[in-house]
């Protein structure tokens, strides 16, 4: 019946008979895609870390301390051996 139907269509008739198929499908296909749509994440929340005063004395301390140089090649640091690599010069 609709192989009969096709065949007396006008082009015209044929043309909205291939769209209206057309919408069809668009609109199962954007149905099964919604299946896989995401949820937005949430904006993602800035939590600074915040050192007490304890803390920041601490740490000023410890950086007091330390030099900005190592001593490397000095005899007696790493026992004359720096990462496996034996120095040869003095």
């Amino acid at each position: 019946a609709k192989k009969l139907k096709k065949k007396l269509m006008t082009d015209e008739e044929r043309l909205i008979y291939n769209l209206k198929r057309a919408k069809k499908k668009v609109a199962l296909l954007l149905q099964k895609l919604k299946k896989y749509d995401l949820p937005e994440l949430p904006s993602p929340v800035h939590d600074p870390e915040l050192f007490t005063s304890e803390q920041i004395q601490a740490f000023k301390k410890i950086g007091f301390k330390n030099k900005n140089y190592v001593p490397v090649g000095v005899r007696g640091v790493f026992g004359g051996v720096v990462q496996n690599m034996h120095m040869h010069w003095k």
